[in-house]
């Protein structure tokens, strides 16, 4: 990322990828995800269409990217892009789908309790509910299917044209996922609680925002730095 002020080309501008910004270096990605650009299923859209999508000019895209790049306030930030593939596998693994494991069921304990509550006045609970055990549903499956074969496959170095298709098929589901989230994100109001609600439903809204963060990741590392070197390989 130039460090002048004019941070991206005309070019860059006009053809350029989100993922092109967002790789350069994790405060960037970041910035980005703040200004509600999407970086993990949306990291192949081109710039031009993101910023008109999300109605920011291409002046406040630069100073936040500015702002982000010349920040001392921000904690140390992994950069994935240099970490080799084992090493990525294994945060992949040991930290987001282990948390997944463990949390999605607990989810479902957490709406049990809220909807014996206020089933009958939080109107989008149940709705919200159901988008939660969709999402549950394709996600279970694709961790298992990334864990025994998908990883392994990458870790041993298979020939890019047998991992085409399984990664585009992975791609997919994630978009499914990512539409899921939105769509959870849009019927909570961006997970705000009604004033009236109790700890149960304030916790519950809290996880499902952690969790929507936590997939952005997820996806954002496969889709755009994991899968691309899988069959990138010679």
């Amino acid at each position: 990322m130039k460090s002048s002020s004019c941070l991206i080309t005309k070019t860059e501008y006009n053809r350029g990828l989100v993922r092109d910004i967002a790789l350069q270096d994790p405060r960037l990605r970041e910035a980005l995800e703040e200004l509600g650009i999407d970086t993990c299923c949306g990291g192949g859209r081109k710039i031009k269409s993101a910023l008109k999508e999300t109605g920011i000019t291409l002046e406040e895209l630069e100073a936040q990217l500015e702002a982000a790049l010349n920040s001392t306030d921000a904690p140390p930030m992994i950069d994935w892009n240099k970490k080799t593939d084992r090493e990525l596998i294994d945060f992949l693994v040991n930290v987001h789908h282990a948390s997944l494991h463990r949390q999605l069921p607990e989810f479902d304990r957490w709406f049990v309790r809220a909807l014996k509550v206020h089933a009958d006045h939080i109107g989008e609970l149940l709705p919200v509910y159901k988008l939660f055990t969709a999402l549950r549903t394709e996600l279970e499956p694709h961790l298992l299917k990334e864990e025994m074969m998908v990883f392994p496959a990458i870790l041993n170095r298979r020939p890019p044209e047998e991992m085409k298709s399984v990664l585009k098929e992975l791609e997919a589901e994630h978009a499914g996922a990512g539409d899921t989230l939105r769509k959870l994100n849009a019927l909570t109001d961006g997970y705000k609680t009604p004033e009236f609600a109790c700890p149960t439903v304030e916790m519950l809204y809290d996880g499902l925002m952690r969790l929507e963060s936590a997939l952005h990741d997820h996806i954002y590392l496969e889709n755009n730095i994991l899968f691309p070197r899988a069959v990138a390989k010679k």
